[in-house]
């Protein structure tokens, strides 16, 4: 009887120390990318994509992984391989008679480049990218490979490495039916592009010029595409955040529709936004790849980086035993998300040992964004804790001398049973 009521005793002792302890089963979550409601539905584009760089999220898609002609857009490739030949786009070139060639450029502006004509390595970039002339893709695609067939193939090599799994080039300009390529290697292909200084500064550009030349007596002058960044007083492009777009192309062919790669950095929030979008409609005489553009960076700019700083505390928890909070949780690493209000925060605590040591990893705070996205940041010690044995060395003091008189109590009884 003694037995079972020390037994019983010491297992209650146990199970009270273990209640104090919070179970932490390992699970990791992973949540699925969800459109928040408030999302621009984008209907005058069939397909989208919406990235922040600085924090890696994508913001909005919609059939992003499916292919269309990406028209101009192609010339963002064509920069990059003249950038990647020539970073600093030294010297200068002929225009030769292929260049302007029925066989390789159909269509040219009605001011355009002719055969042999001396022009500059940058002004061919700048005529390229900013009123996207077609000859001038062709004209520095003999430049870099010698002749324009060799080029193509350095497209569709460039773009393999690059990870453009569904991309196809079949001209430096765009003006194929047969080139494709999706919303979602137009930005890894526009990001590229955007890692060259030069690249920038062209695209960050509202205008330009051909200047006089061998075979130029007056110099042309030309503008954007891009009505993102250039409205030009048309009140569906008036844009509170014009000055904050930097590039990138335009692009339209029948078959592709209107398209748009659009680069806004968004100096408040310090947020680089990254836009693509495909085969836009024309809506009351209005470019739906602008219009759409504009609704997606607007709705952007609703968004604010929230960060969660390394060493920050977050909680506290006690450790085995201790009847107080005596552990104080700071995160172990630096986390960067978007949201319109806040993050959610979720703690999960490991079992704690009855002594810890600062920066031993005691739990997991997990972040979630608008988007689904999650990020876990590790929860560790800030100082050195250990349970107070004073007061487990009561109760058992207590226990002992309970035991004692139990059987004091039961050796007087067994000796007056035995008289």
């Amino acid at each position: 009887m003694l037995k079972r009521i020390l037994s019983a005793l010491l297992c209650a002792i146990l199970l009270s120390q273990g209640c104090m302890a919070l179970a932490y089963d390992g699970t990791e979550y992973d949540g699925p990318i969800v459109t928040p409601a408030d999302a621009p539905s984008a209907p005058y584009v069939n397909f989208a994509l919406m990235y922040e760089e600085t924090t890696g999220t994508v913001m909005f898609s919609k059939m992003s992984d499916r292919t269309n002609a990406p028209a101009s857009m192609t010339k963002v490739m064509t920069a990059l391989l003249v950038l990647e030949h020539n970073p600093t786009l030294e010297g200068s070139t002929v225009v030769p008679p292929e260049a302007v060639s029925e066989k390789y450029c159909y269509w040219m502006d009605s001011v355009h480049l002719e055969s042999g004509e001396e022009i500059t390595i940058r002004d061919l970039m700048n005529y390229l990218l900013i009123p996207s002339g077609n000859e001038a893709g062709t004209t520095l695609a003999a430049y870099v490979a010698g002749d324009i067939d060799t080029f193509i193939q350095m497209m569709n090599d460039r773009a393999k490495e690059l990870g453009m799994t569904k991309t196809h080039y079949e001209d430096p300009h765009g003006l194929s039916e047969q080139n494709r390529i999706t919303c979602e290697d137009m930005m890894i292909l526009a990001r590229e592009a955007m890692k060259h200084e030069e690249f920038r500064n062209i695209v960050s550009k509202t205008d330009g010029i051909l200047p006089v030349s061998n075979k130029r007596i007056k110099a042309y002058r030309y503008t954007t595409t891009n009505r993102v960044m250039l409205p030009r007083n048309i009140p569906e492009y008036e844009n509170e955040f014009k000055d904050d777009i930097v590039g990138i192309k335009t692009g339209y062919i029948g078959v592709a529709g209107y398209n748009l790669a659009c680069c806004m950095e968004y100096d408040e929030e310090d947020m680089t936004v990254y836009s693509v979008v495909m085969q836009g409609r024309s809506v009351n005489d209005r470019l739906g790849s602008h219009l759409e553009t504009i609704n997606l960076m607007r709705w952007a700019r609703t968004f604010h980086k929230e960060t969660v700083p390394a060493g920050e505390r977050v909680t506290a928890a006690s450790t085995a035993g201790s009847r107080e909070p005596n552990v104080q949780l700071a995160t172990a690493t630096e986390a960067v998300m978007l949201t319109q209000t806040n993050l959610q925060r979720e703690i999960i605590l490991n079992t704690l040992d009855r002594k810890v040591n600062a920066g031993d990893v005691l739990g997991t705070l997990k972040l979630t964004d608008d988007f689904g996205n999650v990020k876990e940041i590790e929860l560790v010690a800030m100082a050195d804790a250990a349970t107070d044995n004073t007061r487990e060395y009561v109760i058992l003091s207590a226990l002992s001398l309970g035991s004692l008189a139990v059987c004091a109590v039961a050796a007087t009884f067994l000796r007056r049973k035995r008289a």
